[in-house]
């Protein structure tokens, strides 16, 4: 599936501040995401510490050497750290806001198709090697009862996290290098995702691979018919969909009463999502830059927790947990990144910002870079490069 995205250039000139974030990424994605894994921990410690030093020191040198942001870029690149860094210091429980913040800057006239590159190749490779072990019982395959059906974790810590990954997975192996889509491919993704689906009976990545894949064969219609895709009003409100899901979930949340029939049907709906935003929201309220709420999930353990306690929408988690200026700064990088998407003519990631935006109405992992590479779009080089004898890799728009 997918074929052409490892394309190799015949001549390149390599631009060694790209290549260092490249690296820095690296590390940091198969820490990260080895986290999301039953695979054993072998990692040494404070090994999380020196990656956030990492990234901070290329960041901080980057920006001596090398300055190329504009104004306005380095007033919302300031803004982005401030907040970030605000939250992260304030509880070090969310200290990966810390190397969040540097790796979104950092990005900075890196090419996108690099950087998903890169994240395609580890996530892939280190799913798998979770997947056989699960298999092969080398790792728990966690196994969970929902609604009399039997669900399988196939090597993460959770069902949904696992399909989770395959959505984000199958997003950026349609984004990556902006290239043309075959139009078998929508059709594999509905496979991939009732494949999924039937082990792990997550129906938040079904629905949204099935939607993502019917918009994918409808923009290849589209284009085959030459209709002017970027101009199009519908495109262009697209980028408003983080904004209406964020502000559904959260009128629902404070909406929300347990002695109403109605409002019980919708939270079973919802697998009790809705009970328990209501009481992370009486818990914290609204904050500037968050609190901390201890949250009890059922990850890494098939032990029943009379106390459980977890917030997967991402739009309530961040507004509750990391504050309100985070919140409103979430929403404009996602804004930002669907607008620059559509200027530089990549409409499949314009809908890949829209999906991504749904699926986190219902799971947690917006800010999660294991899951979610699209959040360092913000600053990266969304320009397309065309495939010639010598490809010169440097940061040009």
């Amino acid at each position: 599936m997918f074929n052409s995205i490892f394309k190799d250039s015949r001549k390149i000139q390599l631009d060694w501040w790209e290549v260092s974030y490249l690296v820095i990424f690296a590390i940091i994605l198969i820490f990260t995401m080895w986290g999301t894994t039953m695979l054993p921990d072998f990692w040494p410690s404070r090994f999380g510490l020196f990656t956030y030093f990492l990234i901070m020191v290329y960041v901080i040198v980057k920006g001596i050497k090398k300055f190329t942001y504009t104004k306005t870029e380095t007033v919302f690149a300031l803004i982005i750290g401030t907040s970030f860094l605000i939250c992260a210091f304030k509880n070090d429980m969310y200290s990966f806001l810390f190397m969040l913040a540097f790796l979104i800057v950092g990005a900075k006239d890196v090419s996108i198709d690099k950087i998903l590159k890169v994240y395609l190749l580890i996530d892939s490779i280190i799913m798998l090697i979770a997947f056989v072990c699960s298999q092969l019982g080398m790792i728990e395959n966690l196994q969970y009862w929902k609604n009399e059906q039997m669900r399988f974790a196939l090597g993460s810590v959770y069902p949904t996290d696992f399909a989770a990954h395959i959505f984000y997975i199958v997003l950026v192996a349609i984004c990556l290098y902006n290239r043309k889509v075959n139009i078998v491919e929508p059709f594999m993704i509905m496979i991939i995702a009732f494949w999924v689906y039937k082990w792990t009976i997550a129906s938040t990545s079904l629905i949204c691979m099935v939607v993502f894949s019917v918009f994918i064969l409808g923009y290849i219609i589209c284009k085959t018919k030459k209709e002017k895709i970027k101009d199009n009003i519908f495109i262009k409100l697209l980028s408003a969909v983080p904004i209406l899901f964020a502000s559904i979930y959260i009128f629902m949340t404070v909406a929300y009463d347990n002695n109403n029939a109605k409002w019980l049907w919708i939270n079973e709906k919802l697998s009790d999502r809705l009970e328990n935003s209501k009481k992370g929201f009486g818990i914290n309220g609204f904050n500037l830059f968050g609190k901390y709420i201890e949250e009890k999930g059922w990850g890494k353990s098939v032990v029943e927790r009379p106390d459980y306690f977890f917030l997967d929408d991402s739009y309530i988690r961040i507004l509750l947990e990391y504050g309100i200026i985070v919140f409103v700064v979430v929403m404009a990088i996602l804004i930002i990144v669907s607008r620059r998407a559509a200027y530089a003519g990549r409409m499949t990631m314009v809908f890949a910002i829209a999906f991504i935006s749904l699926h986190s109405f219902m799971e947690h992992h917006l800010l999660d870079i294991a899951y979610n590479p699209f959040i360092l779009c913000v600053f990266a080089d969304l320009s397309i490069k065309k495939e010639k004898k010598e490809c010169m890799i440097l940061n040009k728009r």
